[in-house]
């Protein structure tokens, strides 16, 4: 099969790395793949190139030379990684690709209905069952194409345990006794963590167990240190950037519990998937208002412990440490279910099913989905399937969040607040 992957630029982020490893396996797969971005910045560039990916002439700034080639090319499946936010950008390259004898399938990471692009999509993969769900739930019936379930894929012959030295030498190198218990964050996370830490380290050492935390060096890692009562301080590490894969899944064997609170929540979280895939554990929050399906990735009492709400994360880190050897056990079958539904080669050829199955049927919403579903994909998520994934938990979820959560899984009042920003954006254009 003829494959196009469309993605932003070559970046460091989630989605690009996402991208790439899509376009690898279908390489691997020995089909002929290229790839159009919209920007060629980034490091990413030269990676596809090395995997025998073609790139493509960047869109933003040659958009006939790069739609020359891709229509020369004549891809069967159009695979687009996008937040799934309306981009006007977005949209009009996809009006320009859909083609009758395409399929242009979107992972869409944030799981929203976009209503100005939907007339170009015909498969809508969300990351995760409770993205599935939010995706229904905004787009209400009104789709033209079929959502379903396909995650994001990891390549486990990178993302294996180091051996057992490499956390030895980063300990060594980093000043950390043999015995303490690691902390660590990767990513960008919430400010609110700093206190999180403080709590921790403060609490065990009244107990006089010593905790470290270690993060990755960055701006935003250094002013949360320097946040910290000196004190503290002198309990936190910072490791070198790297966009090294081996190097990173090195820095997850350091960690005892990979502490993770993100802003947005997460749709997914890599980082996630790659700290259970090297046997590290996570402790995260439940955030009933943001994007939850990392709640669904680590598995409360498989990968880690889930926090009721952000306010309990603390308390529950505590726990955590406390009950580490057993959280060290449980996390291998989250090991288990993990490579049996991200592995880098399966999920690929499941999006090549998918693809294949809609060229087959055209793209008739009731004979898609029924279809899909014959072949084994999940199409639609019911409200108690979503109540007991976030009734898995330690402590009690945040009724406001709760609340929340009915909003950001309304279609009526998704598309009243979209109303609003557009009348915002107009006042702001004719000022």
């Amino acid at each position: 099969m003829r494959v196009l992957t469309v993605v932003r630029n070559f970046g460091q982020r989630g989605t690009q790395r996402v991208a790439e490893n899509f376009s690898a396996a279908y390489a691997r797969l020995e089909h002929d793949v290229r790839v159009l971005a919209f920007e060629h910045d980034g490091p990413r560039h030269g990676n596809y190139v090395e995997q025998g990916v073609e790139v493509l002439p960047a869109y933003a700034t040659h958009p006939e030379e790069a739609l020359r080639q891709v229509r020369t090319f004549e891809p069967e499946l159009i695979h687009i990684h996008r937040s799934g936010v309306t981009n006007a950008r977005e949209t009009q390259l996809l009006a320009e690709l859909k083609r009758p004898h395409n399929c242009v399938l979107e992972t869409n990471v944030f799981s929203r209905f976009d209503p100005e692009a939907d007339a170009f999509i015909d498969l809508h993969a969300q990351l995760t069952l409770a993205g599935l769900f939010r995706w229904q739930c905004l787009e209400g019936g009104r789709s033209r194409g079929v959502g379903f379930y396909l995650p994001n894929l990891l390549n486990y012959e990178v993302w294996a345990p180091p051996a057992p030295e490499a956390k030895a030498r980063w300990r060594a190198q980093l000043d950390i006794p043999h015995d303490a218990v690691v902390l660590g964050t990767i990513g960008k996370t919430h400010p609110g963590l700093a206190q999180v830490v403080e709590e921790v380290i403060a609490s065990e050492r009244k107990s006089q167990v010593r905790v470290f935390w270690v993060a990755i060096e960055s701006e935003e890692t250094r002013g949360l240190i320097a946040s910290l009562p000196k004190i503290v301080r002198t309990d936190c590490r910072l490791l070198p950037a790297t966009a090294e894969d081996r190097t990173l899944a090195e820095y997850y064997s350091l960690f005892d519990l990979l502490l993770h609170w993100s802003a947005n929540g997460e749709s997914f979280g890599m980082v996630l998937a790659e700290s259970i895939a090297v046997g590290t554990p996570v402790v995260m929050p439940l955030q009933l208002h943001r994007d939850i399906g990392g709640v669904e990735v680590i598995g409360h009492e498989e990968g880690g412990w889930i926090a009721g709400s952000s306010r309990r994360l603390a308390f529950v880190c505590r726990q955590a440490i406390a009950a580490l050897p057993q959280l060290r056990q449980n996390v291998h079958r989250a090991q288990a279910r993990h490579q049996q539904e991200y592995e880098m080669l399966a999920v690929a050829s499941r999006a090549l099913v998918a693809a294949q199955t809609t060229l087959a049927r055209g793209v008739h919403r009731g004979q898609l989905a029924e279809a899909l579903q014959q072949a084994g994909f999940k199409v639609f998520v019911d409200e108690d399937w979503m109540s007991e994934l976030t009734s898995r938990r330690l402590g009690a979820r945040s009724t406001f969040e709760a609340l929340l959560f009915r909003g950001t899984h309304n279609a009526l009042i998704t598309d009243a607040r979209r109303g609003v920003r557009a009348l915002r954006l107009a006042r702001r254009v004719r000022s």
